[in-house]
């Protein structure tokens, strides 16, 4: 009798332990339709452009019109700039231009989308069109190892290394002012070695960098790098940031002395 009790208890334990597990995971399928739900509603309250996207199998598919940073909508509570984005074919694209000129927040926003509509969520844009990425990976510099076992450079260069060792064809790699702990010669060497690897291996990458050397190579080279795109963050004659990307040819400055100027001018009033 006691042997068949303690059958019973199992079996009972069996069922309450499997209804857990069901509850637990339409409770958190609950928590993610809802908080979809509440950012739908948050970017509408905007009036930033919202659509569900068109996915390609196929890689090389990249376009999004009036595409917004979801994070800067919500920090700000009202409509950020938009940009379009038309990359189809484009392997490596390299983002430059002036300082604060919305360069990293333009990179943010295309990794939030593109993570966005592989999820089956809606995107931040009118329209969107792209492929389906295997593998999506940032690389955004860290501070210092404050064990100083290893140098800005040396730390760099290993994250870099982790991220690329789970790459494979197809994958989506994102990179914020990378090799920008050495010099502009060194690192504008390391930029395109890595690059090419990449590009080779089809990998797509979005690189914002200052490393003019680096661009200015490959955009006198153009002619032979069809799968290379160059954009600029727009600034106007008076200095003012437009905080838009537009395709145009690489610049020796970054126009630092904007802000310099600015805050002289903040010092002085």
């Amino acid at each position: 009798m006691e042997g068949v009790l303690v059958h019973v208890l199992r079996r009972v334990n069996d069922f309450n332990r499997s209804v857990l597990e069901v509850l637990t995971a339409m409770r958190d399928q609950f928590g993610f339709y809802t908080g979809c739900l509440n950012l739908y509603d948050a970017l509408r309250a905007v009036k930033a452009p919202v659509c569900f996207p068109e996915l390609d199998a196929a890689p090389g598919t990249f376009l999004l019109h009036q595409l917004s940073d979801v994070f800067l909508a919500l920090k700000q509570g009202k409509m950020p700039v938009t940009n379009d984005v038309n990359l189809n074919g484009i392997r490596l694209c390299l983002i430059m231009g002036s300082n604060q000129g919305g360069k990293t927040t333009f990179l943010r926003s295309v990794g939030i989308a593109q993570i966005m509509a592989q999820s089956g969520l809606f995107v931040a844009a009118m329209d969107c069109h792209t492929s389906i990425y295997p593998v999506i990976l940032t690389h955004f510099p860290g501070s210092e190892d404050s064990m100083l076992k290893a140098g800005l450079l040396e730390q760099e260069l290993t994250a870099l290394a982790d991220r690329i060792d789970h790459l494979q064809q197809g994958s989506l790699l994102l990179l914020n002012e990378t090799f920008a702990t050495t010099t502009v010669g060194e690192g504008s060497i390391l930029a395109e070695e890595v690059t090419r690897a990449l590009r080779d291996a089809g990998v797509i990458s979005l690189f914002v960098t200052h490393l003019y050397p680096f661009a200015r190579r490959l955009y006198e080279a153009r002619g032979s790098n069809p799968d290379v795109a160059f954009l600029r963050a727009e600034r106007l004659n008076d200095g003012l940031r437009t905080y838009r990307l537009r395709q145009g040819e690489p610049l020796a400055t970054s126009y630092g002395y904007d802000l310099y100027d600015h805050q002289l001018s903040d010092l002085f009033n």
